[in-house]
């Protein structure tokens, strides 16, 4: 199977703009549990026309969903209205994005395979109740322009990543992360490594 995330295959997209655009639209008059069924369904395949499906549920659920967004197998999406995406946005195999506190990816976003961002946290200040029964606290996250996400790394409620950053493979960003350009983040919790 070609690699969609390859320079020459993403101009697929805007070979075929016009005709995906006019699937798009026809896929905006479906109700969105219909759209949130269809792209459960083609979560565990690979292939141009699972990719295309997903794309068309995708323009209609998300809160704002750019041009050329590629969405691999088994991306597990949770509240799609809170998800705003650029243009020209992979996200990976195995990826987990849970937007309950609002999740912002600006354009040329690379998302790897196994990432995680979480927009909230668990509450743990009322002791009347265990920890998993304290109120969800909902934290946007927000990645700007230009960033590379590597594999297996931990976006955490309240990160701020700037444009044309790198976040080094299994790094956790959190809150206290400052939000930077041109920089090469790493660690846990992720630090600076380097200015690029």
């Amino acid at each position: 199977m070609a690699d969609l995330t390859s320079p020459n295959e993403r101009s697929i997209y805007y070979r075929y703009r016009t005709i995906i655009l006019g699937l798009s639209r026809v896929a905006g008059f479906f109700p969105n549990w219909l759209l949130r069924a269809i792209y459960d369904s083609t979560k565990p395949f690979q292939g141009k026309l699972f990719i295309l499906v997903r794309f068309l549920c995708v323009r209609n659920l998300f809160g704002r969903c750019g041009e050329n967004v590629f969405i691999s197998s088994h991306v597990e999406l949770r509240f799609f209205r809170n998800i705003r995406v650029g243009n020209d946005v992979s996200i990976q195999n195995g990826a987990y994005l849970d937007a309950r506190g609002n999740i912002t990816i600006g354009n040329d976003v690379s998302i790897s395979h196994g990432v995680s961002l979480v927009a909230f946290d668990h509450g743990y200040t009322d002791y009347s109740l265990p920890i998993r029964k304290n109120k969800y606290v909902n934290v946007p996250i927000s990645i700007e322009n230009d960033v590379w996400i590597g594999a297996g790394a931990r976006i955490l409620a309240g990160s701020r990543l700037g444009s044309r950053v790198i976040v080094a493979a299994n790094s956790v960003v959190t809150k206290n992360t400052t939000r930077t350009d041109h920089v090469l983040l790493g660690g846990i919790p992720a630090n600076i490594l380097k200015r690029i």
